[in-house]
């Protein structure tokens, strides 16, 4: 097994990100564990501080939307119920 430097993994992190490719998909195509892209990505976003803790996430009006769904850049899709805002949408477009 060969050890990756820090700045390869970092290229590649940035290459999965731009590619559009689930982080699975991605390492298979380089050959890497994805436990590792996973363990790199990690430690270079804490020694970066590269990856934001908390990102906005602004949902347009929607008549009938029943749920929101997020789709991740590793694969994962979260779905969430929707409810109309007890605030009009002027509020929350500050």
């Amino acid at each position: 097994m060969r050890g990756y430097s820090a700045e390869q993994w970092a290229e590649w992190i940035d290459e999965q990100r731009e590619s559009g490719l689930s982080v699975v998909d991605f390492c298979e195509s380089i050959g890497v564990s994805q436990n590792s892209f996973y363990a790199w990505r990690r430690k270079l976003a804490t020694d970066n501080d590269a990856l934001p803790e908390f990102v906005a996430l602004s949902i347009p009006d929607a008549v009938g939307l029943s749920r929101v769904e997020i789709d991740l850049p590793c694969g994962a899709v979260v779905r969430l119920p929707w409810a109309q805002p007890a605030l009009p949408s002027s509020y929350y477009n500050r």
